[in-house]
């Protein structure tokens, strides 16, 4: 389900959604899909946006992107903890934290827009690339449990 919403959040062009903010960017990735950026792609990307642009990414922020790391996190929490690995179910917890302190941050440049903030622009870029080592640490951890059968169901079969 988490995989669904995900993609229809990026791939479905609906109001609020990541689809309709990558066609108002003309193309430039918006700053969560990135793994880092600087205070100039932040602004790049906040000028082509434009007023109604920035307005929509805020809403996004605040809707949408309230969700999706609260869903995107649970599932992979649940994911690890079906595995021995579950002592790491932690990381998934930790990358959705991540991707929350990025919206704030990303939410708090919004609101100084047109001022420049360099150390928060600085923050948030690290909140991101930290979100996106995390996520991938924790579907990795996820998958190689289960793909190793790793599992805390341990059933065997047992010929009579």
């Amino acid at each position: 389900m988490s995989c669904a919403a995900m993609v229809s959040v990026n791939a479905v062009d609906f109001p609020a959604s990541a689809a309709q903010l990558m066609r108002l960017s003309g193309g430039l990735p918006l700053l969560d899909m990135r793994f880092h950026y600087n205070e100039r792609d932040i602004f790049q990307l906040f000028d082509v946006l434009g007023p109604v642009g920035r307005a929509i990414c805020l809403r996004f922020y605040w809707t949408l992107d309230l969700v999706m790391p609260a869903l995107f996190g649970f599932t992979l929490w649940l994911g690890i903890r079906m595995t021995s690995f579950r002592k790491w179910r932690w990381l998934a917890l930790a990358a959705a934290g991540l991707d929350y302190a990025e919206n704030i941050s990303v939410t708090i440049l919004l609101l100084n827009y047109p001022m420049h903030v360099p150390m928060l622009a600085s923050v948030a870029s690290a909140f991101t690339s930290c979100k996106w080592i995390f996520y991938a640490t924790a579907v990795m951890t996820a998958l190689i449990g289960v793909a190793f059968g790793f599992t805390t169901n341990r059933t065997k079969f047992r010929p009579s």
